[in-house]
């Protein structure tokens, strides 16, 4: 029974990954299943959470040195739009100079992500927001 059960489960996974790629594209399947981003940084330089209109919930931590993003990692409680988001807004911001990655907006994000459907392309906006709130914190701090 397990076997069998175990052979459904994985299928309907297959089915749902092929479905996604095919609505939303390839970029968003990789970074919504195998985000590479994710997670807290200890000790890092600044950090900002902020809660979107929908209820979505993002976290982001950042390790600066010199005037340029280290790390950046992310948490979110969000859905799948908005893991791909993160995941996206925080692979453009790494090693980006402080100034260019304040400059990321929503839009940036879906250059990347352009299939996300419009009811969801407000996780693109919160997750550049984020970072640019974590920057404006950490320029606070050393000012």
């Amino acid at each position: 029974m397990t076997d069998a059960l175990d052979d459904l489960v994985l299928k309907m996974q297959d089915e749902i990954y092929e479905q996604t790629r095919q609505d939303f594209g390839q970029k968003f399947l990789d970074h919504w299943t195998d985000p590479r981003h994710m997670g807290e940084l200890e000790n890092p330089s600044t950090e900002a959470s902020l809660t979107g209109s929908c209820g979505d919930r993002i976290s982001m931590t950042l390790k600066i040195s010199g005037d340029s993003i280290e790390q950046i990692r992310f948490v979110t409680t969000g859905c799948g739009p908005s893991i791909a988001c993160s995941d996206t807004a925080c692979e453009l911001a790494e090693g980006k100079d402080l100034e260019t990655a304040a400059a990321m907006e929503g839009r940036d994000i879906l250059e990347v992500l352009p299939r996300i459907p419009e009811d969801k392309q407000h996780c693109a906006h919160l997750a550049a927001r984020t970072i640019r709130e974590a920057i404006s914190c950490y320029w606070k701090k050393i000012l």
